[in-house]
């Protein structure tokens, strides 16, 4: 599926492009290649009015590494603990898959995305939730 995307303003942060080719999830997958291509051509903001995609940025509160800390950190009990679960997840995602979501944007509306870092290919399955459902 291709989509076509245009710029409103030039992108006033990018990310950190050393980062963006050499960092590697703890499975050694590094980030999807149109993930690279859409903080390289777009930086941080807005994206399509509704989304906004965490990019490493250092120390900026929105910073992909920062971010999805935080997010992670509000349903860690969740992933220490099965018996903790105190969100619905879809009938056919296992609980175990819940460690494997890395959060990577977020919707006006308060969804939340995710990559599923286990994925097959280069480019990782994505998720998105209100973290009241998952849902793929």
């Amino acid at each position: 599926m291709n989509f076509t995307l245009g710029k409103c303003s030039p992108a006033v942060i990018g990310g950190e492009d050393a980062i963006l080719h050499n960092f590697t999830f703890v499975n050694g997958k590094k980030f999807p290649p149109s993930y690279v291509s859409f903080v390289r051509q777009y930086g941080y903001g807005l994206s399509c009015g509704l989304f906004i995609i965490y990019i490493p940025m250092g120390d900026y509160p929105d910073s992909f590494f920062i971010r999805s800390r935080e997010i992670i950190s509000t349903y860690q009990d969740v992933l220490d603990n099965k018996e903790e679960l105190w969100f619905d997840v879809a009938p056919d995602l296992e609980y175990s898959k819940l460690k494997d979501l890395i959060p990577f944007g977020v919707s006006e509306n308060g969804d939340y995305l995710f990559w599923d870092i286990m994925s097959k290919e280069d480019e990782m399955d994505i998720y998105i939730t209100d973290l009241g459902l998952l849902d793929s």
